[in-house]
């Protein structure tokens, strides 16, 4: 059974038998919603004052200018 959820075919078939369509959805959902966030602190960031992880992870993003870490991430 195995193989089959990994096959393309069976990702073919109608309806969503494994749910991996649905699993699908929610995951781009939530990252959605984590881009919606960042952009959100990105335009309302007062580093002296971060108000939470993603401020401070903003914050230190613009300190070490950090190649390893952009916008597509």
């Amino acid at each position: 059974m195995r193989i089959l959820k990994n096959s393309v075919l069976f990702q073919l078939l109608p309806g969503d038998p494994t749910g991996y369509f649905a699993a699908k959805r929610k995951a781009e959902a939530g990252l959605e919603f984590a881009k919606q966030q960042i952009e959100e602190h990105k335009r309302t960031l007062d580093a002296d004052n971060p108000r939470d992880f993603i401020d401070t992870f903003l914050v230190e993003m613009k300190k070490t200018k950090h190649e390893a870490f952009n916008g597509n991430q």
